[in-house]
């Protein structure tokens, strides 16, 4: 039961008008400088977050990489960050996103592109910015894609923002440095206080609002420390400050196979860690997940896993027309239908590998989040057996 506004309240209230007022009379901009909380979170809602692709870290994400704000993923080189961001930017892309990819650290996979289907041809679909002559060039042309000056508000044109990375920026003192002392010029203080004033306008100036999130990769440097050197994320601690939300990547095993006598890689298992997460709170959050070299982030494992657990992918034993014989069959049940396959569990999970079809119906239950009880009931989604 609603009850009548007292003086103090009308009071308040008409504070408030009057402070955006004062702001638009000021501004050019036509965006309120006062919220309401219920304001504030419509805005969330009108920005979905863009899914990694991997299920178990998308969920720890509260969706995957948060539009509106800063995302830093760091760790050593070679663990693949830019594989993240090309499965991220094609994902995107199925959200109906423009993507703007800054490519500090050429060349771009095309091949593994190809492999996920990201689509960089389409000029209003992707762009790439290429390093000329200093790292202010580039920021200016962040600000640009991001902001519109004239009317002193972000115009959310472009949906994902892929910095790869923040190290190979070089600020122009850092230039003249080393064009007049050479190697011996000290460069990374002059880089950290580029990045944070980089950082500091875009997030202080609200450029991300309009919905544009921002993915960032960093690589690794050795601090060095009266208890010896460590490894730290590279750039300074502006970094830290001005990421929402930061992952920290590294190797927990590769897996190697034998090809014509020899030992070749064919992908890893990497481990992540949430350490800040300013989003839904919950930083500190551990996981893992495979990445093949070939075609990049494989995330049949982790969805056969979570199907399973939540009855998305079910076995029983039943005749296979095929061989005439009783077999395990297994029902992968999507919404409205159920996919049909039998043979032993390692072949239920090869199958959904190297079925694209089914792993994107099964992803797509995935992402609808974990049902009440735990596992999804039968009226929930159907089971219509093909």
């Amino acid at each position: 039961m609603s009850t009548a506004p007292t003086a103090d309240d009308k009071a308040f209230s008409a504070l408030v008008t009057k402070v955006n007022t004062n702001a638009a009379k000021k501004s050019q901009s036509s965006r309120k400088l006062v919220y309401t909380g219920d304001e504030i979170e419509e805005l969330r809602r009108k920005f979905p977050p863009i899914p990694t692709g991997i299920p178990n870290l998308d969920e720890d994400l509260g969706g995957g990489i948060v539009r509106g704000c800063i995302t830093t993923v760091w760790g050593e080189a070679g663990l693949g960050k830019t594989g993240l961001a090309m499965q991220t930017a094609k994902n995107a892309q199925d959200m109906g996103l423009r993507v703007v990819w800054y490519l500090g650290e050429p060349p771009f996979d095309f091949r593994l592109a190809d492999v996920l289907g990201l689509d960089y041809r389409d000029s209003n679909k992707f762009l790439f910015l290429q390093p000329r002559d200093t790292a202010e060039e580039m920021i200016e042309a962040t600000y640009a894609f991001l902001y519109d000056p004239e009317k002193r508000e972000p115009h959310g044109l472009v949906g994902l923002l892929v910095i790869d990375s923040l190290t190979s920026l070089v600020p122009a003192a850092a230039v003249k440095a080393l064009d007049e002392k050479g190697a011996d010029a000290a460069t990374i203080g002059r880089q950290a206080s580029m990045l944070s004033g980089w950082l500091q306008g875009m997030t202080g100036r609200g450029m991300l609002l309009g919905g544009t999130a921002v993915y960032c990769t960093c690589q690794v440097r050795t601090s060095i420390s009266n208890a010896g050197g460590f490894p730290a994320m590279a750039g300074g601690k502006a970094i830290k400050f001005y990421s929402k939300v930061l992952i920290k990547l590294a190797q927990e095993k590769v897996s190697m196979t034998k090809i014509a006598g020899r030992e070749v890689g064919v992908g890893r298992t990497n481990r992540y860690e949430i350490e800040k997460n300013q989003i839904i709170g919950q930083p500190m959050i551990k996981g893992t997940y495979a990445y093949t070299f070939q075609y990049g982030i494989d995330d049949s494992l982790e969805i056969f896993s979570r199907g399973t657990e939540w009855a998305l992918i079910t076995k029983e034993r039943a005749k296979n027309p095929t061989t005439n014989k009783t077999d395990t069959r297994w029902l992968f049940h999507t919404v409205g239908m159920a996919y049909e396959f039998f043979g032993n569990t390692d072949a239920a999970r090869e199958q959904l590998k190297v079925n694209e079809v089914l792993k994107v119906a099964m992803r797509t239950m995935l992402q609808m989040g974990k049902p009440k009880g735990g596992i999804y009931e039968p009226q929930q989604i159907g089971r219509a057996h093909v």
